[in-house]
């Protein structure tokens, strides 16, 4: 997914880990939307 939102697009965070989720990215896409992409991690409960 983060390919084809990529291309053409400005990256303004590259894909990848961040302190609060296993994989974050944003970047502006040819049209100048800003897009975020944040993966939610499932924690265990106990």
């Amino acid at each position: 997914m983060w390919e084809g939102l990529a291309k053409g697009a400005t990256v303004i965070e590259e894909f990848g880990p961040a302190q609060w989720a296993p994989a974050f990215g944003m970047l502006a896409d040819r049209f100048g939307v800003t897009w975020i992409v944040d993966v939610a991690a499932e924690y265990a409960q106990g």
